[in-house]
């Protein structure tokens, strides 16, 4: 049984491994973490180990990420139930898959 509105119709439901971008930025180099700020390079070391999404990406990367594959999703804070219209238009906007 299918839940209604949970399908984008793009085909069976599917499992999407996402990273936050803020576990790049805390973890040590010298544990083969790629480094955000290298941009394209970083993505792709992302996509060869199985990571399908990023989330909170920073800006200037979303771009960069839909051109290679990487599905982004935004994030943000929603304190008042009226916010969450302009926020999902905005993240809708930029192109994300969904937010947090």
């Amino acid at each position: 049984m299918l839940i209604p509105r949970c399908l984008d119709g793009a085909g069976p439901p599917q499992l999407r491994f996402f990273i936050n971008a803020g576990n790049l930025q805390d973890l040590k180099k010298e544990q083969g973490v790629p480094d955000l700020s290298t941009g394209e390079l970083a993505l792709e070391i992302l996509l060869k180990n199985g990571f399908t999404g990023l989330q909170g990406a920073p800006e200037a990367l979303v771009p960069t990420c839909h051109r290679l594959g990487l599905t982004t999703a935004a994030q943000g804070r929603i304190d008042y139930p009226e916010d969450i219209h302009s926020l999902a238009q905005r993240w809708q906007d930029e192109g994300h898959a969904c937010g947090t």
